[in-house]
This record gives C-alpha cells, structure tokens and sequence, in this order.
C-alpha cells in the first residue's frame, strides 16, 4: 500500500536537514570551534537604532545595543519549524532545538558552561521556527561597536 503525502507540507528530509546544518553552524560559532577567523559580516541596514548583518553563509544577525542594560541576549532564530516536517519527520525541529545545547567533543556540556558563566538558556520551537536563546550578564571589557 502506498501512502500519500500530506501536500500542504512544503518540505521534507531537506527540511530537516536543514534545520540541522543551520542549528549545527551556529552551535560551531557559539563555541569559538571556527579555527579560521571568519570574513566580518557585512552591514545591511539600520532602522531605529537596529542594525542587521549579513554573513556570507546566508545567516542574518539583527543588533539591539541597550546601554541601559546589564545583560547580553543572544536569541538564535532558525525560520523552520514544526509544519516543515514531512511525513515521518514528526519531532524533528524540536529534536534540533535540543541538540543545540547537547555540546561537541571539544565542549561536552553546553549548559553547565552557559551556568558556569552566569547564564540562563532555553529553547523553543514551534510551527514557523525553532528558537535558542542565551541570556548572561555582559563584562566590563565587552562592547558593541
């Protein structure tokens, strides 16, 4: 018996592969693993204060400098989520979202550094994307340029 796709589901392995190659290279930046010092994103716009970078790997960083703040937040987007899924991929934007956090032979345990170093973390994914997002309190000698 031949089973049928849903066709309101856009995507399917590439999707997950997807949210994979994307969740993988931000955890190798969130790590410093890049040995090479990569090329400086270039700027694309500033609207109200926020400016928005553009890196050469297609990954777009929106910047919120809050001098009133004391705090850093990084919040990783990844526009693909739960209705991405295909037929037998249930789960696996969510399964992502963890792996985030699950650390690499060079950095086995993601959350208890995150902790080591006075940070809150949580994640989240939903139907239109899967979400990381670390909070810490931001050092003296740290600036936004």
């Amino acid at each position: 018996m031949k089973t049928q796709q849903n066709p309101s589901r856009r995507f399917s392995c590439s999707a997950g592969r997807t949210v994979a190659l994307s969740f993988a290279a931000a955890a190798l930046v969130a790590c410093h693993l890049i040995a090479v010092e990569p090329p400086a994103p270039r700027k694309v716009a500033t609207v109200e204060g926020i400016i928005e970078y553009q890196f050469d790997n297609g990954l777009r960083a929106l910047l919120f400098p809050d001098h009133s703040q004391s705090k850093v937040t990084v919040n990783l987007t990844v526009l693909v989520g739960s209705r991405h899924e295909g037929y037998g991929e249930s789960g696996m934007a969510h399964l992502l979202e963890h792996l985030v956090f699950k650390g690499t032979p060079k950095h086995p345990n993601v959350p208890k550094a995150l902790q080591d170093h006075g940070a809150q973390f949580n994640g989240s994914t939903s139907v239109d994307e899967a979400v990381a997002a670390v909070v810490a309190e931001a050092e003296a000698e740290a600036s936004v340029h």
